[in-house]
């Protein structure tokens, strides 16, 4: 049995590159979840975000088009882009 979890962080200027990684794998199993995850602080007030998930896992059976019975094996991506407002109404002195 084997596990492995692997965090990286980037900091460069208004940017913020967040990387994880983690696997296991057996002797007939694996599953790897990898997600990456950008920041960037565009202004004062707005932010924008940007992740993707990639998600491979040989247990899991996919029916799609191509594969109308199922295949396992296959790879699976999420991606979204969220864009940010924040503004501060009363401050502490």
């Amino acid at each position: 049995m084997d596990y492995a979890d692997l965090e990286q962080l980037y900091v460069i200027s208004n940017r913020k590159i967040n990387e994880v990684d983690t696997s296991f794998h057996r002797y007939l199993y694996s599953q790897i979840n990898w997600d990456n995850r950008i920041d960037w602080k565009l202004a004062k007030y707005f932010s924008l975000t940007f992740a993707t998930n990639m998600i491979y896992d040989d247990q899991i059976l996919i029916t799609n088009k191509k594969y109308p019975d199922g295949k396992k094996g296959l790879v699976q991506f999420k991606e979204s882009i969220a864009f940010g407002f924040t503004y501060t109404i009363a401050s502490k002195k």
